[in-house]
């Protein structure tokens, strides 16, 4: 199996999910999605298993898309593997088991909305939380539409991603995007142990309280759609080209 993502048993119990592409902070990327879903559902599917924990490799948690590779691609290519990562947030939202982002370093564009489909967010005052993505003529997607606003408002996720805002630990913290600020070099441990306090949990009842969630985000599923084709929209259009050409030349884009 691709080395991309990986899969162990850190404690009984307890699964662990590692991105593992580390030279590119752990970027997205089409095979990647699909390898992860399939982790995703061994994980879930394992009865021995009663929480999962969800991190990156090499100090950063996940960055987003390949910016390079947006302008290269049809809508109906990106479309698909908008589809295909909108399947791992519903499979995570519906799971049984609770799951825990250990995030250190970047989580940026996406990377952040992989943190905000688990249950229970842990980072230190080093992570950083990026929103890129005015400054590159993109929409958010992954569902932060929705999730990101659910966890500090609607009226902060608006005004955060508007402006392409990036939030430390600290101020992650205070806004509720993250559960627990750990110290500086213990995220992992602390991410394992609420997972070991989580799994030993009654798994009918954590189950159930989870699927309640799931049901309670009834507007989720029409914010998917919308992101579904305002993604497809933007990728190909003028003002991404010059974000992403100017992120790649290092300057402020011209978008007028």
């Amino acid at each position: 199996m691709s080395a991309d993502v990986l899969l162990d048993r850190p404690a009984p119990r307890v699964a662990r999910i590692t991105l593992n592409t580390p030279e590119t902070r752990n970027a997205a990327s089409p095979g990647r999605t699909k390898l992860l879903r399939q982790l995703f559902d061994q994980a879930l599917d394992d009865e021995t298993v009663g929480a999962v924990v969800f991190t990156g490799a090499g100090g950063n948690f996940a960055s987003g898309g390949n910016v390079k590779g947006f302008g290269t691609r049809e809508p109906i290519e990106f479309l698909g593997s908008v589809r295909q990562a909108q399947a791992l947030l519903r499979r995570v939202l519906q799971g049984d088991k609770p799951v825990v982002a250990a995030v250190e370093g970047f989580a940026a564009g996406a990377g952040v909305g992989m943190a905000c489909m688990c249950d229970v967010i842990v980072a230190d005052a080093n992570t950083r939380f990026v929103f890129p993505f005015t400054r590159i003529g993109m929409v958010p997607d992954l569902g932060l539409h929705y999730t990101l606003g659910q966890r500090i408002g609607p009226a902060r996720a608006r005004r955060i991603m508007l402006l392409a805002q990036t939030l430390d630990g600290p101020d992650a913290e205070r806004l509720g995007l993250v559960d627990e600020l750990a110290t500086a070099g213990q995220v992992q441990e602390r991410a394992l142990e609420l997972a070991q306090q989580l799994a030993a949990g009654p798994p009918a009842a954590m189950a159930s309280l989870r699927r309640g969630f799931y049901v309670a985000a009834a507007a989720l599923e029409s914010v998917l759609e919308y992101e579904a084709a305002a993604m497809a929209i933007a990728v190909t259009g003028h003002e991404s080209r010059e974000g992403v050409a100017a992120f790649l030349e290092k300057r402020p884009p011209r978008f007028s």
